[in-house]
């Protein structure tokens, strides 16, 4: 009998799990209010902790964009850098612009633009 309530309570473990994930997954779609665009993009983010370096994007929407580490290091959420957009046609904003690093996950940033 023990048996089976262990058994019951792992099922039971499992099904929540699931459930968190499913609604997380869910309350980030809903607070996107910009549709992405896979993007062959380069951003590089200046700041003055950290000079000049170069991130891929990995997308790029009308709020902002999320860049892949690769090699390089996170930003702290809540930093403010100035960015510059490039892509293989030139650079999209030849000033650089003021974004805040917003989250980190999935081996990259989400950067949004400053408005």
């Amino acid at each position: 009998m023990v048996r089976e309530n262990n058994t019951d309570e792992l099922q039971s473990s499992s099904a929540l799990s699931d459930l968190i994930k499913t609604l997380r997954a869910k309350s980030m779609q809903e607070q996107r209010k910009f549709d992405r665009h896979l993007s062959e993009a380069i951003v590089e983010i200046t700041h003055p902790s950290l000079g000049l370096v170069e991130y891929r994007a990995r997308d790029l929407s009308d709020g902002g964009v999320f860049v892949k580490l690769g090699n390089n290091i996170a930003i702290p959420v809540g930093t403010v850098v100035k960015a510059r957009i490039k892509r293989h046609t030139g650079l999209i904003n030849v000033e650089p612009i003021d974004m805040q690093i917003v989250h980190q996950s999935n081996g990259g940033m989400g950067l949004m633009f400053i408005r």
